[in-house]
């Protein structure tokens, strides 16, 4: 075994159940026996690659069988074998490998483009575990999402970066805590009940992927957005579909989402497609997706206490009661509103004194409740208001 990356101890220790259970999640079927070991398939495009797993732990020459079928799941996967066996032996982790492809170096990315996708996988979660929590169709989640999903975030890993274009690897926990029991009150679907809360956002989010690619796949044939609205039921949201857009970063170059789970627990038999490749072409229908969502909600978010710092870019004068201005939201700005329009209404007085400091230029500064309602983002009665003439 000399030269080989996973010690001669390590191949020992795998078992065939293991090894047999991440074939299981990758997608490879198993088939005949072939003397003493078990031959796996997986099809790939038009090409079917075969494995052999040794089915006796008692062989002489079961390291080196081991060492075999880890080279061969590499060569097939087109991973490394040192992630190949973290993988196997990850047995109390569910895992989503989100492969991008920027155009830098084979495991190099851009360092801007890097914290905005590490941000957009955080929010795919982040989706995921609201969605589960809710249990329920929305369209738009809410913007304080529930605490058990925010909880959620804490506990799931980032792990090392494998070989490819870019690849991030989360890990998220599949272990039953029995202090992170869920809340009387959040409705469970009968069929997860007794699964761990990590595993049933796992499965919540293997769905709301593959349904949001069948509905791209489609619109994009068609043209048609609506069929975003009909996968619903399956997770998909403006949130999800905003996310998955953003991983595609500045190349817009397409990724892919792998999906692996823990033996610890079992997963439906209908999930028979590990991975999610979302093409180019398939980008456009998802952020559209995500806007018609947002622009249709009925429901208004609301940012209480929001800071509101930059010029105004137009004022409409309504009567002798005063009237509305827009602020182009610069630096300094609530996180989530900076770079909007908003309209802020005000008294006569406010309005003379907002018209007075457009004329010079200033920047003007408000504190309030800011309003979203489609595309439109407003504050009504500002609790402060100051010019800045700096």
């Amino acid at each position: 075994m000399t030269g080989f990356p996973v010690a001669e101890g390590d191949l020992r220790a795998l078992t065939p159940r293991d090894a047999a259970r991440y074939l299981r999640t990758r997608g490879w079927v198993e088939g005949e026996r072939v003397r003493y070991s078990m031959r796996w398939r997986l099809r790939l495009g038009d090409h079917e690659h075969t494995v052999l797993l040794p089915a006796i732990t008692e062989l002489t020459d079961y390291p080196n069988r081991m060492a075999d079928l880890l080279q061969d799941l590499a060569q097939a996967e087109g991973r490394t074998v040192l992630s190949v066996h973290a993988d196997m032996v990850l047995t109390n982790v569910d895992t989503q490998e989100i492969t991008t492809r920027p155009n830098t170096p084979s495991g190099t990315i851009p360092l801007l483009e890097g914290t905005t996708a590490v941000a957009r996988v955080k929010d795919l979660l982040l989706s995921a575990a609201t969605a589960e929590v809710l249990d329920e169709p929305r369209l738009v989640l809410p913007r304080n999402k529930p605490r058990r999903a925010r909880e959620f975030l804490s506990q799931a890993l980032l792990g090392t970066t494998k070989p490819g274009s870019y690849i991030f690897s989360v890990q998220i926990p599949v272990e039953a805590h029995p202090q992170s029991s869920p809340p009387s009150n959040v409705s469970r679907r009968a069929d997860t009940a007794e699964l761990p809360f990590g595993r049933r956002v796992s499965q919540r989010l293997y769905e709301a992927v593959h349904a949001a690619h069948k509905a791209a796949v489609l619109s994009t044939e068609s043209g048609d957005l609506t069929v975003f609205a009909e996968q619903a039921r399956r997770g998909v949201s403006a949130d999800l579909c905003e996310s998955l857009a953003g991983l595609a970063g500045e190349a817009g170059n397409g990724f892919t989402i792998a999906f692996g789970w823990s033996p610890r627990w079992s997963v439906p038999h209908t999930y028979t497609q590990p991975r999610a490749e979302f093409s180019a072409e398939l980008l456009p229908s998802l952020s559209g997706a995500a806007e018609m969502f947002r622009s249709n909600d009925p429901t208004p978010e609301s940012y209480p206490q929001a800071l509101v710092l930059g010029p105004s870019l137009s004022l409409t004068r309504v009567g002798t009661d005063g009237g509305h201005i827009l602020v182009a939201a610069g630096q300094g700005t609530t996180k989530e509103l900076q770079g909007r329009q908003i309209r802020v209404l005000l008294s006569a007085e406010q309005y003379d004194q907002a018209a007075h400091a457009h004329a010079q230029h200033y920047d003007l500064i408000f504190q309030g409740t800011v309003v979203r309602q489609g595309r439109t983002y407003e504050m009504a009665d500002p609790t402060r208001f100051v010019v800045s003439a700096t």
